[in-house]
């Protein structure tokens, strides 16, 4: 039973994660607010019922203050946010590299 619940909880934070890493990648390469508009909402979709979709510390702060959220899955939110974005920059960086596909 343990097993199970550690393995929702790290669901919960991988999907915060690729969530998050997807929104901030398709702002930066498009930066179209059509574009990021969809995105987030492919995001939402697609982690529905993993997470609290915020993909936004400042929104998962928001979460916790009005009891969306509990109060110790804040740290954990942040550092899946902000690992993501940090993925999608890195991604995003080893695509753009001039001459990268020449």
């Amino acid at each position: 039973m343990l097993h199970l619940f550690a393995s929702l909880i790290t669901q919960e934070y991988f999907a915060e994660f690729v969530g998050t890493a997807f929104l901030v990648y398709v702002i930066l390469a498009t930066g179209h607010h059509l574009a990021n508009g969809a995105a987030l909402a492919i995001a939402i979709f697609l982690t529905a019922g993993i997470c609290k979709q915020s993909f936004n510390p400042a929104v998962s702060v928001a979460l916790v203050h009005y009891g969306k959220l509990p109060a110790a899955s804040l740290v954990p939110y942040i550092i899946a946010e902000t690992l993501g974005a940090l993925f999608a920059v890195l991604v995003l960086s080893e695509v753009c590299k001039p001459g990268k596909w020449l």
